[in-house]
């Protein structure tokens, strides 16, 4: 399969899953609306097998066999750190140029700061690069729920209301690490750097198997997606939704790349580490830049509009990357 082909399929991965979210949001509300308690646990089911068993599985079988000597590899998380925080940053910019309200600013700065890197980077990545990429990815993506709930979310919370009352006031570092998907994570990375260290070696269907598992993962987190999904008017968005398509698409990779240069981590594993960096920083907003908006009393048809777009405009990014690849 070349690399055009890699594209459509995991495009095609993506809308499949979304379709079908929307199918089974519909089953709920209309033709099977007495199981919609059914179809809400088997979504739940499904975002569990995919955090819980299939990413512990790849995050294993890659740290496995990846040459973790290399200390350089330690700059992916602060890379990872800054790019969600430029995001933000230049989403406030953008607020500002636009003037938008403080409702519409909390909003554009969830949308720009939070990133699409669990579902859709490690697709792309996995599917553009191969395998070896999905370390880069954990490591990229190491502290990034953790900036979420300790940074991300309390400023986003500076410009709403709390509907939510003490319950969803500062989330603490250590209740992150006590959440389960990443203690989970956590435990699959230091198995797999456990067993690299070990004379044990890697199973010769382990990468047959993880070919399979990497796609059905997105997927099964990509339906969830496409259930809670409300499509609405987007005319009224469209300024908010494009400079967050500037943000992500642009201004945050050509800023994060440079500094990858310099540190020296286009020398290592015959580029695809550069590469790695590359697809994550252009990623579209996360799903989750949808909930803080809705707890903290923003705009919430903006964060969703941003999201659709911006998803949307994959069809066009994705083809940019792949011929940037090619070149580097």
């Amino acid at each position: 399969m070349d690399l055009i082909e890699k594209i459509i399929l995991s495009l095609a991965i993506i809308v499949l899953g979304l379709l079908l979210g929307k199918v089974l949001n519909w089953m709920s509300e209309h033709k099977w609306s007495h199981a919609e308690a059914k179809l809400e646990t088997t979504i739940n089911w499904m975002t569990k097998v995919a955090l819980l068993v299939l990413s512990p599985f790849v995050l294993v079988g890659v740290f496995w066999i990846v040459d973790i000597r290399q200390t350089s590899l330690i700059y992916l998380p602060i890379l990872g750190i800054l790019c969600l925080v430029l995001g933000g940053l230049f989403a406030v910019g953008f607020s500002k140029a636009l003037k938008l309200d403080r409702i519409r600013t909390g909003s554009m700065f969830a949308s720009g700061s939070f990133s699409n890197w669990g579902s859709f980077g490690m697709l792309f990545c996995f599917m553009l690069l191969g395998e070896q990429s999905l370390v880069f990815v954990a490591m990229f993506r190491l502290l990034e729920e953790f900036i979420y709930y300790t940074v991300g979310f309390p400023i986003v919370k500076l410009y709403g209301v709390n509907q939510q009352g003490e319950k969803t006031s500062s989330l603490s570092g250590l209740r992150v690490f006590a959440d389960p998907f990443i203690l989970t994570a956590l435990l699959a990375i230091l198995i797999g750097g456990g067993l690299n260290l070990s004379p044990l070696e890697r199973p010769g269907f382990y990468e047959l198997l993880i070919s399979y598992v990497v796609p059905l993962s997105t997927l099964l987190l990509v339906i969830p997606v496409g259930y809670h999904m409300r499509l609405m008017a987007l005319q009224g968005y469209m300024k908010e939704s494009l400079s967050i398509s500037t943000i992500k698409f642009i201004l945050v990779p050509i800023c994060i790349v440079p500094i990858a240069y310099l540190l020296g981590l286009d020398n290592h594993y015959d580029g695809i580490v550069i590469k790695t960096i590359l697809i994550l920083t252009a990623m579209p907003p996360a799903f989750i830049s949808l909930i803080p908006p809705k707890l903290y009393g923003l705009d919430v048809n903006l964060a969703n509009s941003s999201w659709l777009i911006n998803t949307g405009l994959l069809v066009f990014v994705l083809p940019v990357l792949y011929v940037i690849i090619q070149w580097m």
